[in-house]
């Protein structure tokens, strides 16, 4: 028999149940609708895919997944998998010494650049991009389509899809610190993404919109003030570290600012509060 630990609702509307059963601890998710069954099993098969294929860096990894269903139109699709015991983000860094952090910033390197080298250079045809600027503009509300940064922003996007080679590559999807737990010297990711299309670049960006505009840091309401202040520093040194490592590649440059400006207006149609919005909003006219 399985007892109910905890149960918690995430942004995209899934529904998270911490399980005491046969098998101890388990972390079983919901699709928040049936809507959502398809973008869920999509999700399973990427950490199931990343759990058996681990060629990029020995210390991050993904929870195994026990079992899943894949739901109907009347039946959530979900899924149970590993629970980690481990540390988020501002409670290992708050404590990691010079050696550590300077140990971490190789680990995420290091996957990076296996990621770019093992990566495919592909032409994308600018529909992919042009279909998800359309979605994004229906998705919003009306106050932010009036916003002059965001229809700035978007007829950009719509007017400037890249035509070089992106880099083409399975990731992570959501590749930011409120998605990892740190655990005996490995990282776990967590929560997976569908993303519309798949590349390295996608992660990085996800990864700098922590390091570059502190993301995480800006919606964790339980940050004390101390502990903002060092993870901000950390954030800082990791970012100009990234910077100095990536963003002077011109393969890579040729996209990123255009997926940067992506990923922050993809964000906006998730938000619940004005606060939230303008943050973003913040971040684009950097």
């Amino acid at each position: 028999m399985k007892n109910q630990v905890l149960k918690l609702q995430g942004r995209s509307g899934c529904t998270l149940e911490i399980i005491d059963g046969s098998q101890g601890i388990v972390l079983r998710k919901y699709a928040g609708t049936v809507s959502y069954n398809l973008r869920l099993e999509n999700q399973i098969k990427k950490q199931i895919n990343f759990f058996n294929n681990l060629p990029l860096s020995e210390y991050f990894n993904a929870p195994a997944v026990f079992q899943y269903s894949k739901g109907s139109d009347r039946q959530l699709a979900w899924f149970d998998m590993e629970y980690i015991y481990g540390e988020k983000y501002n409670e290992y860094f708050e404590k990691c010494t010079v050696q550590q952090l300077n140990r971490n910033l190789e680990i995420f390197l290091e996957y990076f650049s296996r990621s770019l080298d093992l990566s495919v250079p592909k032409k994308t045809d600018p529909e992919v991009f042009l279909q998800k600027t359309k979605q994004i503009r229906e998705a919003v509300s009306e106050d932010i389509l009036k916003d002059p940064v965001f229809s700035t922003t978007l007829t950009y996007l719509e007017q400037n899809v890249p035509d070089g080679y992106l880099p083409r590559n399975p990731c992570h999807g959501d590749f930011t610190f409120s998605n990892m737990i740190f655990s005996n010297n490995n990282i776990y990711l967590l929560d997976f993404l569908d993303s519309f299309i798949d590349s390295p670049l996608i992660d990085l960006v996800k990864l700098r919109q922590d390091t570059k505009f502190y993301w995480t840091l800006f919606i964790d309401k339980t940050i004390q003030n101390h502990q903002a202040t060092k993870i901000i520093q950390i954030l800082n040194y990791f970012d100009r570290q990234i910077q100095q490592y990536f963003m002077n590649n011109s393969y890579i440059q040729g996209w990123y600012d255009y997926l940067e400006k992506l990923n922050l207006i993809r964000i906006l149609p998730y938000l619940k509060t004005k606060n939230e919005i303008m943050f973003v909003m913040d971040c684009l006219k950097r």
